[in-house]
């Protein structure tokens, strides 16, 4: 099974992200990892970052390997972490390289009942059937993380443009009717905490590694 390692990188007033991108690209090449993201993040952007870094490893063990850290880098403000496994993922037929990816990393407290979680992973997957403008998807449970929270999941998808994110993905009913009331706190079935990580970013025409 794949793991995968989503770090949103925030950088410090002043950086040269320019520099900082290319210091990241060489790690990128270094670690191992079996495909490569790392884009500028882009509106809507809630907690998301500056630079959004994914990499791919073939297994848990690859990922063991790589030994990723940030904290020696003086242009790094904050970096909000996830090294996740997918519990769901596909991609709709015709789907082309290219295009726009976003994230969404969140945290759901353990006291959570586990038939709970499994209904929200459930419904969330859901909305790929539901959304024919997401072209690939992704759902995963995190077994490592840092940052501001101990994140839970990793919910990925990506779109021909950002606008079928703004656009479709957030006005269809399955997301605002169904999906959304694990989010709200004015509704009793609210799970997520508040705080979460939002970014998307243009995808590169290679491979990136999906699930």
């Amino acid at each position: 099974m794949p793991a995968i390692t989503l770090a949103l990188v925030t950088a410090r007033a002043g950086a040269d992200r320019t520099a900082l991108r290319a210091r990241l690209s060489i790690r990128s090449r270094a670690c191992g990892a079996a495909g490569v993201l790392l884009g500028e993040a882009m509106p809507p952007n809630i907690d998301g970052g500056d630079l959004v870094w994914r990499l791919h490893f073939t297994d848990r063990a690859a990922w063991a390997d790589a030994s990723l850290t940030l904290a020696d880098d003086a242009d790094v403000a904050h970096v909000d972490w996830a090294a996740f496994e997918p519990i769901g993922a596909g991609a709709r037929a015709g789907a082309i390289p290219g295009g726009i990816y976003r994230q969404m990393t969140m945290y759901v407290p353990p006291e959570t009942p586990p038939a709970t979680v499994a209904r929200f992973e459930t419904e969330t997957l859901g909305l790929a059937d539901a959304i024919p403008e997401i072209r690939r998807w992704s759902l995963g449970r995190v077994f490592a993380s840092g940052g501001d929270r101990a994140w839970t999941h990793v919910w990925e998808q990506t779109f021909a443009a950002a606008e079928d994110f703004t656009g479709p993905y957030m006005n269809h009913p399955w997301h605002w009717s169904l999906v959304d009331r694990w989010f709200d706190p004015e509704m009793p079935e609210r799970i997520v905490d508040r705080r979460l990580c939002n970014s998307l970013c243009a995808l590169p025409d290679g491979p990136i590694g999906w699930p």
